[in-house]
């Protein structure tokens, strides 16, 4: 792939838990590949997925649309993204459990790509697996059904580059409706 292509992940069945859904990369040592990297590297976060809106009866999760779970996902490579192989981390996390420490439910899936471009980019925020999270961050401990949150703070660190949170999907063999709310705007 090259920095600014499209790439995505398919589920087998549906994300079917409400809750957000994160894409963390890291980056290989020199001369190692993919796929003799254990991943104990810097972590970061590079595409979140988290609320299409938030209603009075509480959030709405941009990972459940028309009642169902969605199926795949894509999302856009930062333009920044250095050459290099990676190792690629989906997670969704599901919170109907997640009302107290411990509850919210981590499905992932992982990839290895070759990244192959001018990006020159150094990720900034990077965390470290297992220890990104200890379980007590707002976005992880929150009940999400009653009192109904007002508002959703998505575990872990901003996107990298531009801590960008979007709130619709791109589904896969559909242009990307480029949605994207920034820290800054």
């Amino acid at each position: 792939v090259a920095p600014g292509d499209e790439v995505g992940f398919t589920v087998n069945v549906e994300i079917g838990h409400p809750g957000p859904l994160a894409v963390y990369m890291s980056k290989a040592p020199a001369g190692t590949e993919a796929s003799d990297y254990l991943g104990d590297g810097d972590w970061f976060k590079v595409y979140e997925l988290t609320t299409s809106s938030i209603t009075d009866a509480g959030l709405q999760w941009a990972t459940y649309v028309n009642n169902q779970g969605i199926h795949n996902f894509t999302f856009t490579l930062p333009d920044e993204l250095a050459s290099g192989t990676y190792l690629m981390r989906a997670e969704h996390v599901g919170l109907h459990g997640a009302g107290s420490k411990g509850g919210a439910q981590f499905y992932i899936g992982c990839a290895q790509l070759t990244v192959e471009g001018s990006g020159s980019g150094t990720p900034t925020d990077t965390v470290q697996f297992p220890g990104a999270y200890d379980g007590s961050e707002p976005g992880l401990l929150i009940n999400i059904y009653y009192p109904a949150p007002t508002s959703y703070d998505a575990p872990g660190p901003a996107t990298w580059p531009d801590a960008c949170e979007d709130h619709t999907v791109n589904l896969w063999g559909q242009e990307s409706d480029g949605d994207c709310s920034t820290a800054s705007q």
